[in-house]
């Protein structure tokens, strides 16, 4: 494993790369098991609420997350894979979201790097473990 991307970073590397480049850039990573939901709410909030992409585009988005995440190379994090008490106490010690939290957790715990868009994230984080953005990787 060499970090764990939260689904910001992964929405963004599916988005951005294309093909074989985005499996190459994605051996060896790791998520969360929750980050295919993230990503399909993402993705459901911009059709439905936003209205700023066609059903049809986001689509073919959401048909390419789930190859993603049926790579074997692609590692996946469960929510038994981390300690939820320390993870809540993260979320509310530091004012971020439970997700937030547990992307934070897996890195901590696998001492990893995060793989991160969210600027919140990333200034939190960083107190705890290397931080980086999906175009260093």
């Amino acid at each position: 494993m060499k970090a764990i991307v939260d689904a910001s970073s992964l929405l963004t590397m599916i988005k951005n790369i294309e093909g074989e480049a985005l499996l190459s850039r994605l051996n060896g990573l790791a998520t969360l098991d929750m980050a295919f939901y993230e990503i399909g709410n993402a993705l459901w909030k911009q059709v439905s609420i936003r209205g700023v992409a066609s059903r049809e585009e986001l689509k073919r988005v959401v048909l390419a997350v789930g190859k993603v995440f049926l790579m074997n190379s692609f590692i996946k994090i469960g929510w038994r894979d981390l300690d939820y008490s320390a993870v809540f106490d993260l979320a509310v010690g530091n004012g971020i979201t439970f997700y937030d939290a547990s992307y934070l957790m897996a890195s901590i715990v696998f001492k990893k790097p995060l793989v991160t868009e969210d600027e919140k994230l990333k200034r939190v984080a960083a107190k705890h473990v290397q931080v980086m953005s999906w175009r260093s990787l």
